[in-house]
């Protein structure tokens, strides 16, 4: 029997289906300035170590990037997964 392997594309797919993944990244794809960490914070009504958690696995993930601006840090969706967030975000909206 043989296993095929699944191909990146899918694994970011199913990596980013969590809801505040999602509601983090559609923040983000929505906003065209870098948006800032306490403003998601406020928007999406969730704990600050629960986004500090989710920020990291998208940054390590390479989905997002952090921009240091004195003391607060901006994130925006990184420009060469910009194409795959828009078809996720597309997606979910379907299901």
């Amino acid at each position: 029997m043989s296993h095929s392997k699944v191909n990146q594309t899918t694994r970011d797919i199913i990596f980013v289906f969590n809801e505040h993944k999602l509601l983090i990244l559609q923040n983000l794809y929505d906003c065209k300035d870098d948006v800032c960490g306490c403003d998601l914070i406020d928007k999406l009504k969730i704990r600050k170590d629960l986004l500090s958690y989710h920020i990291k696995s998208l940054r390590d993930r390479g989905f997002i990037e952090e921009i240091k601006c004195g003391v607060k840090k901006k994130y925006s969706i990184t420009k060469n997964k910009n194409e795959i967030v828009k078809n996720i975000l597309t997606t979910a909206k379907l299901i």
